[in-house]
């Protein structure tokens, strides 16, 4: 019996898919879904179910809100990001080894998102 060298299954047209595993130990239908991520990483199981409940708990809190308030949030974790741009650069650079150049050129694609992303989700979470 052969054992995988590879620790995630690749992820192809939306699927984990397993590697040399006829019974897809690591097959999901749907990344998103919470529990599927978590089953093919390295977590604890026994954190599996808490982790899920506390974001379905989250998500239906933020659900629950105002527009308003939605949108404060939304605008609260842009600037929090927006303020910790210079140390979010320089890990870019320490732990994935890009280049000075690289990082900022990503970054000015990140302050495009955080320009657009308020009409966005503006747009998303109004009633229709």
């Amino acid at each position: 019996m052969g054992t995988s060298s590879t620790i995630l299954s690749p992820y192809i047209n939306g699927r984990f898919l397993a590697l040399e595993k006829p019974e897809r130990i690591f097959h999901t239908v749907n990344p998103m879904n919470p529990l599927d991520i978590l089953a093919v990483t390295g977590w604890n199981k026994d954190l599996v179910s808490e982790i899920v409940d506390s974001a379905k708990h989250a998500q239906l809190q933020f659900s629950a809100q105002s527009l308003s308030s939605r949108m404060q949030f939304i605008n609260s974790v842009i600037a929090n990001l927006r303020q910790s741009a210079d140390e979010m650069k320089s890990q870019m650079m320490l732990e994935l080894g890009r280049s000075r150049w690289a990082v900022d050129r990503e970054w000015e694609l990140c302050e495009e998102v955080f320009k657009n992303l308020p009409r966005f989700c503006s747009e998303e979470l109004s009633p229709q």
